[in-house]
């Protein structure tokens, strides 16, 4: 697929830009500073309508993996409703959902792949190549799977009924190559990264 290399961080805000702009840069901005403190690929899960996840971050270590659902607001953005029932509950229940895949197509999918070029920096760039939602959902997905404590299938099928999922499927990823076939334990961790105007970044825990 194609694929271009970019520089991180990104220059600054103009004045004068759209919702649809700020969000990009706000998402631009968690981006570099998570390929700064060691994030080694980035997910980007979404259509041209801007369905999907903001930024699915993984740092690859040799004995553990850690996996960052991040939702990403500009200045005072809110959180949905949905999004509001937690990080986790929200995660699982968007990826697990039977028409999740349905908000996606060859002519809106604009889902995306980013992998960090040279050690993590302040600055540096990254390759930044096209993607499927369902090739990332696999990896996610296989990712899930891979964690100590991860949640049963009958937990899975409450935890939808809870979301209001009315036609949930058993996900049965296929497993991405560059993942390897051995299962490395996952970490999973959720969290809010609110941008100021001024770049700066305010974290909180998705519970």
């Amino acid at each position: 697929m194609p694929s271009q290399t970019v520089s991180y961080p990104p220059t600054a805000l103009a004045k004068n830009a759209t919702h649809k702009e700020k969000g990009a840069w706000g998402e631009a901005v968690v981006a570099a500073q998570l390929f700064s403190s060691g994030v080694d690929w980035i997910f980007i899960l979404e259509n041209s309508r801007g369905q999907g996840f903001d930024i699915i971050a993984l740092e690859d270590g040799a004995t553990q993996r850690v996996l960052t659902f991040i939702e990403v607001k500009y200045n005072t953005s809110r959180l949905s409703a949905r999004q509001k029932e937690g990080g986790e509950a929200y995660a699982i229940a968007s990826i697990c959902e039977a028409s999740f895949l349905e908000k996606f197509g060859s002519a809106t999918d604009t889902s995306r792949i980013m992998r960090r070029v040279g050690p993590p920096g302040k600055s540096g760039q990254a390759i930044v190549t096209e993607s499927s939602a369902t090739e990332i959902r696999d990896a996610v997905m296989t990712l899930l799977n891979d964690r100590p404590g991860k949640l049963s299938q009958t937990e899975i099928d409450e935890l939808l009924v809870q979301m209001g999922v009315n036609t949930p499927i058993t996900p049965k990823p296929a497993r991405p190559a560059w993942l390897g076939q051995n299962s490395i334990p996952v970490v999973v961790n959720y969290r809010v990264s609110r941008v100021m105007p001024g770049g700066n970044i305010l974290d909180s825990l998705w519970p």
